[in-house]
Formats: structure tokens, sequence, C-alpha cells
């Protein structure tokens, strides 16, 4: 039960951002897409360093932040993942 309320507070918060996100002229689509992108990433992925990652810090990190900035806008990108409620949202939906 917790899982869906948490995947329904998940997607409450990416709506907030789709809203916010049109006054840098960022399509809703586009960055509905990076929000799903960023939580199947977290979700999926075996983390060598969870811990420094969760902490937006190390090469981990970094190098998945350089591959979403090749597709999505980069400060769209930043402003997602420095989102920390949205960020810790996306590690509690990890299972």
């Amino acid at each position: 039960m917790d899982y869906y309320l948490t995947l329904e507070h998940w997607s409450s918060l990416v709506r907030t951002m789709k809203d916010s996100e049109r006054e840098h002229d960022i399509p809703a689509q586009e960055t509905s897409n990076l929000a799903k992108d960023i939580l199947r990433h977290i979700r999926s992925i075996r983390f060598r360093q969870g811990v420094l990652f969760k902490q937006r810090r190390g090469q981990e990190y970094e190098e998945f932040i350089e591959k979403l900035k090749t597709t999505y806008d980069a400060k769209a990108v930043e402003r997602m993942v420095d989102e920390d409620e949205f960020w810790e949202v996306c590690f509690s939906l990890r299972g």
C-alpha cells in the first residue's frame, strides 16, 4: 500500500514540475520523460557507490547526469535532480 501512495506522490511532484518547467519553455512531455528516465535509472541500476549517488556525488552520478544532458535540456536536468523531494521519492520507489 505504501508503494502506491509513494508512486502517487511522485506523480503529483512530476505534475507540479511540468507546470513550472513551462515557464522555461520546456514541454510537459519532455519533463515527464525526463522524470521517468530518472526514476527508471534509480530503480533499475545496481550502484557501486549508492550512498554517493544518492548524495548526488561521485563518478556514477556525474556520468548519469551527462548522459541525461545529451537527451534533455541541461538546465532542466539540473533543476529536476536538485529538487530534493523528487530525488528522495525516486529512491523511496526503488524497492
